[in-house]
């Protein structure tokens, strides 16, 4: 897994909601760049934008199966994704 802590303003999570911007793009603690769609942190947007600290881990081929959140440093949020097989 990899962790990275995240700040997006509630005028940039508006963007992404628009459809101006799709993509969120972090540097992990491990120093990994990571680009994933922002459709992921949507169970962690609240008024305040995102905030947090977050731990992603990737399945084969780099894939991200699961992300977690720590939101404000109050709630602990599990989100997995999981691959769909036609």
């Amino acid at each position: 897994f990899y962790t990275f802590r995240l700040t997006i303003s509630p005028n940039d999570v508006l963007k992404f909601y628009e459809g101006n911007i799709n993509a969120v793009s972090v540097v992990t603690d491990q120093g990994l760049r990571l680009q994933f769609p922002f459709h992921y942190l949507k169970p962690f947007v609240s008024q305040s934008g995102v905030q947090g600290r977050f731990r992603v881990t990737l399945g084969p081929s780099n894939k991200l199966l699961r992300i977690e959140g720590s939101v404000k440093n109050i709630e602990l949020y599990f989100l997995t994704y999981r691959s769909q097989i036609a």
